[in-house]
């Protein structure tokens, strides 16, 4: 009995130290949306949230090398203020994006620097438009682009380890690849291509 207790404790530290499970979450520090001033006739406002939350997991290597993969939610949202016709149009939805990243560990000891590259996958998804301005609410926005967008991320923070409990404060920049929004031709509603968030990862 306390032979088969050792290799379960021995085992559940072996995994522990091979891989973490968390939760991320933080705000972001530019807007999701890239709105240009309106000739009057058509005006856009942002409405998105100020979080970003969802599960992360990493598989931990030697030398200070990890694979980490989250899936980060964060909701989005503009209104459209319109004076021929006028009317108004509010737009909601999520935006899932899944950052599959190399981290690297560059210091031994409980506080480590690091960074992290590597792609990010971008999914639209729940979106949602009423208003005076909706004829149809089933019909597919013109304004959603691509509701599937690949960026790249680069990040970099401190990883603080107490146990098997890992804090990691981080800054991330991502440049996307394509816009996921646009009003063509009207060209005042699009997407920034340049995101930056700020998150704390607390995995175990």
């Amino acid at each position: 009995m306390r032979l088969g207790t050792l290799l379960l404790l021995l085992s559940s530290s072996a995994f522990a130290q091979l891989f973490s499970v968390g939760v991320r979450g933080g705000v972001p520090i530019t807007d999701f949306f890239d709105i240009a001033s309106g000739g009057g006739a058509v005006r856009y406002i942002s409405k998105t949230d100020r979080y970003i939350i969802g599960p992360t997991a990493a598989l931990h290597l030697p030398l200070g090398l990890s694979i980490q993969v989250d899936a980060l939610y964060r909701s989005i949202g503009y209104q459209l203020n319109a004076a021929a016709p006028p009317g108004t149009l509010n737009a909601s939805a999520g935006a899932w994006q899944f950052p599959l990243l190399a981290q690297w560990a560059f210091t031994p000891g409980p506080i480590k620097p690091f960074v992290d590259i590597g792609p990010t996958f971008q999914k639209i998804t729940g979106f949602k438009r009423v208003g005076t301005l909706v004829t149809n609410p089933s019909q597919f926005p013109s304004e959603l682009n691509n509701d599937a967008t690949v960026g790249f991320t680069f990040g970099g923070g401190v990883q603080l380890k107490l146990g098997h409990l890992r804090i990691e404060p981080e800054f991330r920049y991502t440049r996307w690849g394509s816009p996921a929004f646009g009003d063509i031709p009207g060209a005042i509603l699009g997407t920034n291509l340049n995101q930056g968030d700020f998150l704390i990862g607390i995995t175990f």
